[in-house]
């Protein structure tokens, strides 16, 4: 049997996280089942608002979701799951997930960040007076700033040794992939981290070159 990879975004707001992800779907090379744990929030809430962004009420509902998707698909695909995952007990829910399959996935966490807060803001700036959808549906500094609050930092020691997994650092003010974690040595996931980090390092360079 097959083991599949689960990817999945860390981030805060406006970090980047959808943009790498739409890239990666598009680019094609690295074959996924996509998911939108926006676009799952705008499906249960149906008229979407801001203030829907700042209910984590909902977001544990858009997760659980999310997570059941992704243990469904892992049956058959990769999966790519577009999400914050800003909170560790959530993360861990994913961890529970895995460790819960009779083929336990291949974890690779794509940690998404802007220390330029002046970028930030331009980011949300931009996303108030585009048509609403799942990427820009957290048009507010205030939801980063709640975002940012309750951020837990991720850490390759978080995920079970019993997980091959690894976290790629990926600044998206200078677009540049800062580091790589691992919790193993296993080639099949220094082999595909390889691969996907070679995806990203051109989708880092167009920006770069955007400017």
């Amino acid at each position: 049997m097959s083991t599949y990879f689960l990817y999945a975004t860390i981030g805060h707001t406006a970090a980047g996280k959808t943009t790498l992800c739409k890239y990666l779907l598009e680019d094609g090379n690295i074959v996924f089942s996509y998911i939108e744990e926006g676009q799952i929030k705008r499906d249960i809430v149906g008229s979407y608002s801001t203030k829907d962004s700042l209910n984590e009420n909902l977001r544990d509902v858009a997760y659980d979701i999310a997570i059941g998707q992704a243990r469904d698909y892992l049956d058959k695909s990769d999966v790519l799951i577009d999400a914050s995952f800003h909170r560790l007990e959530r993360r861990k829910k994913l961890y529970a997930m895995a460790k819960a399959k009779h083929n336990t996935p291949e974890i690779i966490w794509l940690y998404c960040y802007c220390p330029n807060i002046k970028k930030i803001e331009k980011r949300i700036d931009q996303r108030k007076i585009a048509v609403k959808k799942a990427e820009t549906q957290a048009d507010s500094m205030s939801i980063y700033n709640h975002i940012i609050e309750t951020f837990d930092i991720p850490n390759i020691s978080e995920i079970p040794l019993d997980i091959n997994g690894a976290i790629i650092y990926i600044n998206t003010d200078n677009n540049q992939i800062e580091r790589v974690e691992f919790n193993t040595t296993a080639s099949t996931l220094h082999n595909r981290v390889e691969e996907i980090f070679s995806r990203i390092q051109l989708q880092q360079k167009e920006w770069r070159e955007k400017g």
